[in-house]
């Protein structure tokens, strides 16, 4: 197609169609029950993470490797 690998990839991840990893299920019920208004710590309880985690998963913060 003469695309880039590299600018497709980053196009498909863009989209929400590519992860090099699954996506944590915990994650999308945290951020659910975060959209219907339900507080930080609860939600974090709920689902069962710590709330650091959650609290960066609010934030949008990710980890790479052994870094944030």
């Amino acid at each position: 197609m003469g695309i880039d690998r590299v600018t497709a990839q980053g196009w498909a991840r863009a989209a929400g169609f590519w992860s090099k990893r699954a996506a944590d299920p915990r994650k999308a019920e945290f951020l659910a029950l975060r959209d219907e208004g339900v507080t930080r710590k609860v939600a974090a309880e709920r689902v069962g993470v710590h709330v650091r985690t959650a609290r960066d998963w609010d934030r949008g913060i990710r980890r790479v490797k052994r870094g944030r």
